[in-house]
């Protein structure tokens, strides 16, 4: 069975979000390189239930992130919701075969989650 995407790409300010977009069956994949501009997508992809919550960066600024979050309240276990660094095929500089390797991992959790 094929699955069809529909993809939203929103800039660095919640205000043109709406937070209610986010459900079971969506995915959320953060590319920022700054903490500061992520964590608002981070929570609020943590307050509901997407299928996927992914971040760019490295293990060491996942570190950074899970202990923003756990700062803000949050708990581990919530934090470990949070696929970091994003993507099927693990780093890459390269912006097309990043892609490919979050949509790849994207497609693979949804599968997951609908078993």
């Amino acid at each position: 069975m094929a699955s069809e995407f529909e993809v939203f790409a929103f800039g660095q300010k919640l205000r043109d979000f709406d937070a209610n977009m986010i459900d079971h069956e969506t995915a959320v994949a953060v590319l920022f390189h700054d903490l500061d501009q992520e964590l608002p997508w981070l929570e609020a992809g943590l307050r509901r239930k997407p299928f996927y919550i992914g971040a760019l960066g490295s293990k060491r600024t996942h570190e950074r992130r899970c202990q923003a979050l756990r700062d803000l309240g949050y708990s581990p276990a919530e934090a470990r919701r949070i696929k970091a660094p994003i993507g099927l095929f693990g780093p890459t500089r390269d912006a097309n075969a990043l892609a490919l390797s979050v949509v790849a991992e994207v497609a693979q959790a949804f599968s997951e989650s609908q078993n």
